[in-house]
């Protein structure tokens, strides 16, 4: 075995000898934060199974022309935020953000309104198990699944458990 001397990526485990290689590998690696989607594991994250058809005229180059290329995209959204896109270059991303759509966030920057499906499990068990405190009728609601998770919801148990910064991401 041969002792090697190089440069690791800072997110994963790939090797390179050559420092700009490395570089370039980095800033389009897979687990860089800043490739990677806030809205995984969000509990807000909703896929209705629904596409929507995004239409957009391209210049032809040479010929002065015009060509129009369509574009079936899968909708993601967010009740807070509306329909969410992810990695989209150029003229289509332009095309989404002017029909109102908003670029995911990266986990670098963060998000006000993420919720992790882990927190569902706990927020609901509480509210189950703290009827009063929580507002949740334990007839109206027979089983777990049944208790609606609203901001509201999830600003008491937050409050309750102790987590005034949490809370407050859901107050309205």
């Amino acid at each position: 075995m041969k002792e090697a001397i190089g440069f690791r990526c800072d997110y994963c485990t790939k090797m390179s000898a050559n420092a700009g290689a490395m570089a370039v590998h980095e800033k389009h690696c897979s687990k860089n934060p800043n490739n990677l989607s806030m809205c995984n594991g969000c509990h807000w994250l909703d896929y209705p199974q629904e596409t929507e058809k995004v239409e957009l005229e391209l210049e032809r180059p040479g010929d002065n022309g015009y060509e129009y290329r369509t574009y079936e995209i899968e909708i993601e959204s967010c009740p807070f935020v509306g329909k969410l896109y992810y990695n989209f270059r150029d003229q289509l991303e332009e095309k989404l953000k002017d029909l109102g759509w908003v670029r995911k966030p990266r986990k670098s920057e963060g998000c006000k309104y993420f919720l992790h499906i882990e927190d569902v499990n706990k927020i609901v068990c509480w509210a189950r198990n703290n009827c009063e405190k929580s507002g949740i009728d334990k007839q109206l609601y027979v089983g777990l699944r049944d208790i609606p998770i609203t901001p509201e919801l999830v600003c008491k148990y937050f409050k309750f458990v102790g987590n005034e910064e949490e809370a407050k991401r859901f107050e309205l």
